[in-house]
């Protein structure tokens, strides 16, 4: 293929438009480019995302956000009646179609997803002949507009659009052929900010939950280097009470203490390793610290602190002179497992039997079998009863009896 008298300069655009999806402020240095690139002046690229507005996203350049803003609702209501819109997407008996200027085939090019622009879908007269025209473009001096749908499903639409002014020539056929090649990679940057939002919005959620658990949270290394702690657990670490942190990493004052969890941290995960308890002793004279030790499933929880190593563990610090409880969203959110799995594993942990789960689930007692086998397999564990530990572990207010941290001091195997 011979060198397009663009290559240099939209290789340098691809850089900005893959800097923009990783960090979205830099659309507007971006779509600046775009548009000087094109003769243009305006430029603007978008997600829609209906009734989702936290992942919906639209980047603009060339109108003043004040101006944009004051505009937008008249746009939004005239925008049905755009004649450009109404000969590309309309009935073909609509009274505008007569005026259409290019075949039946580039209008259906254009329908999935071809680069256009404004003069080969309508005419002047029709464009400038409608509402939309005298109260927003013609304002904005939005006289030559070259698009192209990204994406566009029953759940997302996406695209972009670059003007030029009334000043400027029209835009052409080898504009839109260059977008077209500019566009796939348009595309992948708005799947890639997609992906990176919905994760983030994902994160937030995660860590919104476990600053809800009743319990004291602590995530670490194997090395006890920790990387996020909640709520209630920096208000017990800062007791310095039995349990704290010392240069970014967690430590038990009892020696023996301190060496239990040592060894299960770097245990933690191994087949055969389930969630292991330890009994804290406190230098106030208070009732010991229980805490549990168990890995983290949960891939969003990995990422978030510690580049996705598996090697990451969840320390639950149970204080047994308060009164805490979670539910099913914890669990889910904790170890990485499904909503019907977190359901049951819930009811496990009220000491309730497989028949009684299922009767209060609604459910068969053969998937909620299959939800405890798909459990096992997650959590490390090849029983109930250790299944049962690991949850009352997220919820020690639970424990009784024989789930209650052992009496010595050092830890034992759940």
């Amino acid at each position: 293929m011979s060198p397009n008298k663009h290559d240099a300069t939209d290789l340098g655009l691809l850089a900005l438009i893959y800097d923009a999806a990783k960090d979205p402020s830099r659309w507007q240095s971006c779509l600046a480019e775009l548009a000087g690139a094109f003769g243009g002046f305006f430029a603007q690229v978008g997600i829609r995302i209906p009734d989702d507005d936290g992942l919906s996203f639209l980047a603009c350049h060339g109108i003043s956000d004040s101006d944009w803003q004051a505009m937008l609702p008249r746009y939004t209501a005239l925008i049905p009646e755009d004649p450009i819109l109404v000969n590309i997407f309309s009935r073909p008996d609509h009274p505008v179609n007569s005026q259409k200027l290019c075949s039946a085939e580039r209008i259906e090019a254009i329908r999935g997803g071809a680069a256009f622009h404004c003069r080969e879908v309508v005419t002047d007269d029709a464009y400038r002949d409608c509402a939309l025209y005298r109260e927003v473009r013609n304002p904005l001096d939005l006289e030559y507009i070259l698009a192209k749908e990204l994406v566009r499903t029953d759940f997302i639409h996406a695209s972009v659009s670059i003007c030029r002014s009334a000043l400027s020539r029209p835009f052409d056929n080898d504009d839109c052929a260059r977008l077209d090649r500019l566009g796939t990679h348009l595309r992948r940057a708005l799947e890639i900010q997609l992906r990176l939002s919905a994760f983030e919005h994902e994160r937030r959620a995660a860590v919104q939950a476990l600053e809800a658990v009743g319990v004291g949270l602590v995530l670490v290394d194997a090395d006890a280097t920790i990387f996020f702690v909640n709520r209630r657990a920096n208000v017990l670490l800062d007791k310095r009470d039995g349990i704290t942190r010392r240069d970014a990493r967690l430590f038990c004052d009892d020696p023996a203490a301190d060496d239990a969890l040592s060894k299960a941290l770097l245990t933690c995960g191994e087949t055969g390793n389930p969630a292991r308890t330890i009994r804290v002793p406190r230098r106030s004279g208070s009732k010991a610290y229980g805490l549990v030790v168990s890995p983290v499933s949960s891939t969003v929880l990995r990422t978030t602190a510690v580049d996705g190593d598996s090697s990451l563990s969840a320390v639950f610090i149970h204080d047994p002179e308060t009164v805490n409880d979670v539910g099913p969203t914890i669990y889910r959110t904790l170890f990485g497992i499904t909503s019907a799995q977190a359901n049951v594993l819930n009811e496990l942990a009220r000491a309730k039997g497989t028949a009684e789960i299922a009767a209060r689930l609604g459910v068969s007692v053969h998937t909620v079998r299959a939800h405890l086998k798909a459990l096992f397999e997650t959590l490390g564990v090849s029983s109930q009863a250790e299944l049962a530990r690991v949850a009352l572990g997220v919820a020690p207010s639970r424990i009784s009896g024989p789930h209650a941290p052992s009496s010595a001091t050092g830890t034992h195997d759940e």
